[in-house]
């Protein structure tokens, strides 16, 4: 447990690596498949942290809301994760960060909405408001599927905040592709935004 930006806060690594291949990330080739930590050594960890000061802790993977621990017959997901982390008594605030659009699922959601301690925040990049950039992309999703995402987030958290990524000027974007990044931007209406110039 080293990563402490304040004596009060602390990140967590669950998970390393990524199985997604977005055609313009070299994380998969350079740090490997997703691996994730057994749930026992992060509750330890965060029992840890929680005991010396610390009230604030954010869970951090490469696509964090695709954490799935098996051992044996049992499968361990976020919303199981955030579920063992709660009962922490020191800890306030639980946060994780960055979430793949294709695992937001209804059951993370609904662990969000049922758990005071976690962070009513999600940080879903959506890295084009263009489908045909996204296909591109390799990013495994429409922005019909962001959209349908982003109704389940209000829907099931009402109040929520939303961030995003965006990569601007992509291989191939055109002036109606920049178009569309800009309408989604204006509809779907983030808490802030990480823009990239390819």
């Amino acid at each position: 447990p080293q990563m402490r930006p304040t004596p009060f806060q602390a990140y967590v690594r669950v998970q390393i690596g990524c199985d997604k291949f977005c055609s313009y990330c070299v994380v998969p080739s350079v740090r490997g498949p997703e691996q994730c930590r057994p749930p026992e050594a992060i509750v330890q960890e965060a029992k840890h942290l929680a005991e010396h000061g610390c009230v604030e802790i954010t869970l951090l993977g490469q696509t964090v809301n695709s954490y799935r621990y098996r051992s044996g017959e049992k499968t361990t997901r976020l919303p199981d994760l955030l579920e063992l982390l709660h009962p922490i008594e020191s800890l306030k605030r639980l946060k994780f960060v960055t979430n793949c659009p294709n695992d937001v699922t209804v059951e993370l959601l609904t662990a969000m909405r049922d758990l005071p301690k976690v962070s009513p925040y999600l940080h879903v990049p959506a890295q084009s408001g263009s489908t045909e950039v996204l296909r591109r992309m390799k990013r495994g999703y429409t922005v019909e599927q962001y959209r349908e995402m982003m109704h389940d987030i209000h829907e099931i958290i009402p109040g929520a905040a939303v961030s995003s990524d965006f990569i601007v000027g992509f291989c191939g974007e055109t002036d109606e592709d920049f178009a569309q990044t800009v309408a989604a931007v204006r509809e779907f209406r983030f808490k802030n935004s990480f823009i990239f110039k390819y």
